[in-house]
């Protein structure tokens, strides 16, 4: 056990889901990348009670106490020194959850079941990106949920892979947005819940570009390759089924007018991470997206503002790198 501790957890961004026919037995089966920034930073100690300070304190008392009550855990005290955006498109909650239960792991040597503990909160059981970004970082696809046991267990992870360290992804937040994606956000159980079923053609196309490019791409570390597969990938899916839910390809007009502006600057174009308004690219190194981002700083000034991270992969998930 420990007094305290500081537990870094990442970020990351999704692509895109390879089935969602479900005729054979399995839905979603997720693709994502796992990014070094932004991220939850945790000062964590034992306490008597609940206190957490910072950032985005809301989520993490919620979580807390959701957790607190289930386990009957003792009290802890959260010190938030950076936090993830939440829903944005990063996976905010899902590292939340798990960073708490790594706290309770360390300073008191309570073993949570985690696998339990993330169905018990709703994480985890259609998209197993964040879990696994969390737990080992890169590249990430996972297998989708088994039809007859949904929510019953965590999708299994089918590919993993490290990301070249010199890439860096461009990552854009317009925040005019993020009132229109609250509200898809507010009713996305519903929508899960009730999606009706793509065509089996969709499924088998994405699930061609994803066996046959992306994940070779990743692994002969092709980046013009790679960047021509994610984007078609992303696009497809908007285009062919998750516009009756966002409105169009993308969330907004907002979104596809960056994701073009991309490509008019001469990178590979973009990909909308999950509901967006995050959307993001990839270059071969860090002077290129600087050079990038102050062209798409300026547009995005013009369209109501917003953040830009220009980060390096995470190839590892997260870290405990303090213990006293």
């Amino acid at each position: 056990m420990a007094e305290e501790a500081i537990i870094s957890a990442p970020a990351h961004l999704h692509v895109g889901n390879i089935d969602l026919n479900g005729e054979i037995g399995r839905l979603f089966g997720t693709l994502g990348f796992t990014i070094l920034w932004p991220r939850h930073i945790l000062h964590i100690k034992k306490c008597r009670d609940v206190e957490i300070k910072g950032r985005n304190t809301d989520l993490f008392s919620e979580l807390v106490h959701r957790l607190k009550e289930r386990y009957d855990l003792p009290g802890i005290c959260i010190n938030i020194n950076t936090t993830i955006p939440c829903h944005v498109g990063m996976g905010c909650t899902t590292a939340a959850v798990l960073s708490i239960i790594d706290a309770y792991r360390i300073i008191y040597n309570i073993n949570i079941d985690t696998t339990e503990a993330l169905l018990s909160l709703g994480r985890s059981h259609i998209s197993a990106l964040g879990y696994y970004s969390y737990s080992l970082g890169g590249a990430i696809l996972d297998g989708g949920y088994r039809i007859d046991k949904k929510g019953k267990s965590i999708p299994p992870l089918i590919a993993r892979y490290n990301i070249p360290s010199k890439w860096r992804f461009l990552i854009i937040l317009p925040y005019k947005p993020l009132d229109v994606i609250l509200k898809i956000k507010s009713r996305e159980d519903r929508i899960l819940s009730s999606m009706k079923k793509a065509d089996r053609k969709q499924a088998e196309e994405n699930s061609h570009i994803v066996l046959m490019k992306i994940l070779p791409s990743l692994a002969e570390k092709d980046l013009h390759s790679l960047m021509e597969s994610l984007v078609k990938f992303n696009e497809n899916l908007g285009k062919t089924y998750w516009k009756t839910y966002q409105g169009g390809t993308y969330c907004c007009k907002i979104v596809e007018d960056g994701i073009k502006l991309l490509k008019e600057i001469g990178l590979r174009g973009g990909i909308q991470s999950s509901w967006g308004p995050t959307f993001y690219t990839i270059t071969r190194a860090e002077e290129e997206a600087r050079r990038a981002s102050l062209i798409i700083g300026k547009w995005l000034k013009e369209v109501g503002g917003g953040e830009i991270y220009i980060t390096p992969p995470d190839n590892k998930g997260a870290r405990i790198i303090f213990v006293k």
